[in-house]
């Protein structure tokens, strides 16, 4: 058995602790609370589909090394831009990737 009792605020300390690394695994900025993990791609000009899988992919096995879960099922996809235009789905480990117009960050609600 492991882990901390639920609700505990040892919990989210130790997580932060754990995983004080997994910022350095991509060049992209990303921003943890607690234990959830936000990523920020920015600047992709050419295939962003690729880039985010590729990004998804290096999270994914940082968390299988240190024995942890990607929750794909909570994971979101939000697209920033000047011009509307229709983004594919996006496949990662047999799940396609919600994309919204708008999502919790950090207790705030942002929309595209």
């Amino acid at each position: 058995m492991r882990g901390v009792p639920q609700s505990c605020i040892l919990g989210q300390l130790l997580f932060l602790l754990y995983a004080n690394d997994l910022s350095q695994i991509s060049q992209h900025q990303s921003s943890m609370c607690a234990d959830d993990t936000s990523v920020i791609i920015r600047g992709t000009n050419g295939n962003p589909e690729n880039e985010v899988i590729s990004t998804l992919r290096r999270f994914a096995d940082w968390f299988d090394v240190h024995d942890m879960a990607l929750n794909i099922d909570k994971t979101k996809l939000i697209n920033f831009s000047y011009c509307k235009k229709d983004h594919r789905n996006i496949a990662f480990k047999y799940k396609i990737l919600t994309t919204c117009e708008n999502t919790r960050f950090f207790g705030l609600t942002i929309g595209s």
